[in-house]
């Protein structure tokens, strides 16, 4: 069997290879899914989505969201971009209103803008409802009247973990047959957190999914990309680790998924989700690794193939070892102790899973500006990296907080900076990360509070350095 299956990868890589170097013009009447399936989760009509988006696409095959901006989802359409609408699946809800919730989209016209309805829908989520239970029952017949009501449209569902869990797949064949039957891609959830790391789950997934005839070739894994922790009340942080790099760990996936002889046989990759993602960072990077893997073909890793990051001491754990740090004239630069220093949460971005430790580092601004530096050797000036670090004011202040890179002769050559206010809620960290091309093999990463007035304070963690793709 596995002979057989390598073939028919090889006729599968040969397709996808063939469908890249085609012209994307007008979408048929009848949608097809698109070869390869690569889909990006979470669109919406929030002010300035639509132009991030079309940075994105055509490497992004399929959007799901919930726009209802009619000119938006054709324009795409002649992309040869398939628009997915964003549907529900309550917990306790009952087939024919399954039906309804599922079928509404496609009789959507959008005030008569889009008079075909939206060509797909995207089901959120399949759920670990065992056989004979009667939501499985009901979610399965559903699936087989929406299909049924509208042959010419496309189906995606999205579903949890447990669909592919060796020990949990088998007591949900029901579903798994459902979508076999009566949906067009079966997108397999499989989130990774850098803390939890457990990339395996995408080659056992697959091998489960390959017990039923020709569900593989019409499934997905779907890769978590959320980072942050603040959107939609907190949780579903995957970007939780101080010794891992964001960006490599999704390289090792799908690394992992385009080199395996059985999942490699999966049509693409689903990504969750856009909002919660490094908007200005990951998902150009996510799309970069889909060119590289399913529309180059590639099998060696986009970037240098490791999942560390290089500060060896991010999150202060050692103390300051590696870092030089200059303090102000009459202000303050020093470790400080979360369990003294009130209200100052040792979690970043509202997430359980990113422990910042029992230290982090402490600015107070004095005549002069603060300086925190640690020195990287090492550095390949041929890939573009990326810097981060989390930083937020003292209580009841608005401060501002500068990251700046420079190289080995101590020119600036990258910064940003970012205005903390204290009506941010009081948990809350914020972010500074940005990519920048190395110009010499050492480089220094510097936080500082020169951008403050004397007395101000602020407070760093989780201090993170990676490279990221060759420089073009």
């Amino acid at each position: 069997m596995q002979n057989s299956r390598i073939l028919s990868c090889a006729i599968v890589l040969v397709g996808l290879a063939a469908a890249a170097e085609c012209s994307l013009g007008e979408a048929a009447a009848q949608p097809t899914v698109p070869e390869p399936f690569i889909l990006m989760y979470g669109h919406s009509d929030d002010d300035g989505v639509d132009e991030e988006f079309r940075k994105l696409l055509p490497r992004f095959t399929v959007v799901e969201g919930t726009s209802r901006d009619a000119a938006f989802i054709k324009e795409i359409r002649n992309l040869g971009v398939v628009y997915a609408a964003h549907v529900v699946n309550p917990v306790t809800a009952t087939e024919e209103q399954l039906v309804e919730i599922w079928s509404a989209p496609f009789n959507d016209t959008l005030g008569g803008e889009l008079p075909d309805g939206y060509e797909a829908i995207a089901i959120d989520e399949l759920r670990d409802n065992p056989n004979g239970t009667e939501q499985s029952g009901r979610v399965c017949g559903a699936l087989q009247k929406v299909q049924q009501a509208f042959p010419n449209k496309l189906i995606f569902a999205a579903a949890t973990w447990h669909l592919g869990h060796p020990g949990h797949s088998a007591r949900n064949s029901e579903q798994l047959h459902a979508v076999n039957n009566y949906a067009d891609v079966l997108m397999l959830e499989s989130y990774q957190r850098e803390a939890n790391f457990a990339y395996s789950n995408l080659t056992q997934y697959a091998a489960q999914i390959d017990a039923y005839p020709g569900l593989l070739e019409k499934t997905v894994i779907g890769l978590g990309i959320a980072q942050d922790g603040r959107v939609c009340g907190g949780g579903h942080l995957f970007d939780d680790s101080p010794d891992k790099g964001f960006l490599g760990c999704l390289d090792y996936q799908l690394h992992t998924i385009r080199n395996d002889p059985i999942a490699s046989c999966m049509p693409g990759v689903m990504f969750w989700v856009y909002y919660r993602a490094e908007i200005h960072i990951t998902p150009d990077f996510v799309a970069r690794l889909c060119d590289h893997y399913y529309f180059k073909g590639q099998q060696t890793p986009l970037g240098d193939g490791r999942v560390a990051q290089f500060i060896s001491n991010p999150i202060f754990a050692q103390g300051t070892q590696g870092w030089d740090l200059e303090g102000a004239d009459g202000g303050f630069l020093g470790l400080f102790d979360y369990d003294s220093e009130k209200g100052i949460r040792n979690q970043n971005r509202s997430s359980k899973f990113t422990d910042h430790g029992a230290k982090g580092l402490k600015m107070v601004r004095g005549a002069t500006p603060n300086r925190a530096s640690f020195k990287q050797s090492g550095i390949d000036t041929q890939f573009v990296h990326v810097v981060s670090a989390f930083v937020r004011p003292g209580s009841g202040e608005s401060t501002t907080a500068k990251v700046a890179i420079l190289d080995g002769t101590g020119t600036e050559i990258a910064t940003q900076k970012v205005n903390l206010s204290h009506r941010e809620p009081p948990r809350d960290w914020r972010r500074i990360i940005f990519k920048f091309v190395p110009t010499t093999p050492t480089i220094h990463i510097v936080l500082s509070d020169d951008q403050n007035a004397e007395g101000a304070t602020l407070y760093w963690d989780f201090v993170e350095l990676e490279d990221a793709y060759p420089v073009e």
